[in-house]
């Protein structure tokens, strides 16, 4: 009678055990086929940036706006130099293909020339933290003339006091009409 329960306790448990393999499969799979969930999947113990429209309509005298952000998705806090990047909020260098109507708009901003950093010109960026800026477009751009803009960005140039750092542009277009 013992041997016979030990054998039913064993026919559940291995029963039970396959039932939770199957589950966990699917579940696997319903995250894979997911692309947000792998794309946060990817993003884990890296630096992740993007850019989202402040507005997608504009009217006469609107400035074009986009929002900058940086994740941090290390484990770590990071320090990063804000020059020349969308973090600067007075932009200072042709970060940007700014486009209206399909033709290519030239950066008409400010050039900044600058002597080396020091420790105080790094913003710390801690682990899971996020830092999001506003920038002013028709600061460096002349984007004016009713159209339609599209504006993208294609690279990213970060530094710490080490080196370069490098991170995953997630949302790098934004499309805006101006009447």
């Amino acid at each position: 009678m013992i041997t016979k329960r030990r054998h039913a306790v064993r026919l559940l448990a291995m029963s039970l055990g396959c039932g939770f393999l199957f589950a966990c499969e699917a579940v696997t799979e319903t995250i894979q086929d997911d692309p947000a969930a792998a794309l946060n999947k990817e993003l884990v113990g890296k630096l992740s940036a993007g850019i989202r429209p402040v507005e997608n309509l504009l009217i006469e005298g609107q400035s074009l706006e986009v929002s900058f952000y940086l994740n941090n998705g290390t484990d770590a806090a990071v320090e990063v130099l804000p020059w020349a990047t969308p973090l600067e909020v007075n932009i200072s260098a042709d970060l940007f293909v700014v486009m209206k109507d399909d033709e290519i708009l030239p950066y008409v901003g400010r050039v900044v020339k600058r002597a080396a950093p020091t420790a105080e010109d790094y913003i710390t960026l801690e682990s899971g933290e996020k830092l999001e800026t506003i920038l002013n477009l028709s600061q460096a751009y002349d984007v004016r003339a009713a159209g339609n803009y599209q504006v993208v960005l294609e690279s990213l140039y970060l530094q710490d006091s080490k080196g370069s750092l490098e991170a995953v542009i997630v949302d790098n277009t934004v499309v805006v009409t101006r009447q």
